[in-house]
C-alpha cells in the first residue's frame, strides 16, 4: 500500500512527497521513528511505527506491505497530516467512514486520462529534450507543479519539470520527460497543448499518440 499525492501511485515521483516533510512528521509524532540504520539516502529510509510496523520512503511516497487494520489506520492519519492519498497497489483508494475502513476502485475520472505522448521508434532521451526546451521561448523548467490531492487542487515542489507557458489560459502545463516509455508525456491535454505537441514531435521527428484506454 502506498501513501502518495498522486494517482496512480506509479507516478509519486512527479507529485512527490517531500523528505523534508518527513523528517518533520517523524520529529512531532511520538509512535514514528527513523532508525539510522534505515537511512540508505537523504530521500531513501524506512520509518518503524509503533513496534512492529513499517513504513519505507522512496521516490516521493511511504510504503509498506500486506499491512493489517491497525497499520492501515495510521496510514490514513499519516496521509491526512501529508494532504495525501492512501492507495492499494491497484490504485484502489482507502479511506475512513463511520470508524470503518473503506476502499472503492479508482475510477476513469480519479486518473490521468486522457493523455498523449510525443513518441518515435527511437528513445527520446533527457538531454534531446532538454535542449528542445532550451531554445523554446514558450517552455521554462518549473520546480512547482499542481496536484489533485485529498483537499483539492494544491501547488507542491516537484522535480524539475519542463512547462509550456503559453496556453491561452495561462496556467503552466507539464510535459513530462517518461524515462520508461521514452517519451514526452501529457496528461488531459486540450486541443491547444495537442497543437503545441505537433510542433514539438515534428522537431524530434516523432508523432502524438493518443494514451486513453
Amino acid at each position: 500500500m502506498h501513501i502518495t499525492r498522486v494517482i496512480p501511485w506509479v507516478y509519486s515521483r512527479r507529485f512527490p512527497i517531500l523528505a523534508d516533510e518527513v523528517v518533520e512528521l517523524v520529529r512531532h509524532t511520538p509512535d514514528l521513528d527513523m532508525p539510522e540504520a534505515s537511512r540508505i539516502s537523504p530521500g531513501e529510509f524506512t520509518l518503524t511505527v509503533g513496534v512492529d510496523d513499517w513504513l519505507r520512503f522512496h521516490d516521493g511516497e511511504l510504503r509498506t506491505k500486506h499491512p493489517r487494520e491497525p497499520l492501515i489506520r495510521r496510514m490514513l492519519a499519516i496521509a491526512d497530516t501529508l494532504d495525501a492519498w492512501v492507495l492499494g497497489d491497484d490504485d484502489s483508494i482507502y479511506g475512513c467512514t463511520d470508524d470503518r475502513i473503506v476502499e472503492r476502485p479508482a475510477v476513469l475520472a480519479d486518473l490521468p486520462y486522457p493523455r498523449s505522448f510525443i513518441a518515435r521508434g527511437e528513445p527520446i532521451s533527457a538531454p534531446q529534450w532538454a535542449d528542445l526546451v532550451a531554445i523554446q521561448p514558450d517552455f521554462q523548467w518549473w520546480t512547482r507543479i499542481e496536484a489533485r490531492v485529498p483537499s483539492g487542487l494544491r501547488w507542491i515542489d516537484c522535480p524539475p519539470v519542463a512547462c509550456w507557458t503559453g496556453h491561452p489560459c495561462g496556467k503552466p502545463v507539464p510535459f513530462f520527460l517518461d524515462e520508461y516509455e521514452a517519451a514526452i508525456d501529457v496528461w488531459q491535454p486540450d486541443t491547444a497543448t495537442l497543437t503545441r505537441m505537433r510542433a514539438l514531435a515534428a522537431a524530434l521527428d516523432a508523432d502524438v499518440v493518443d494514451d486513453t484506454p
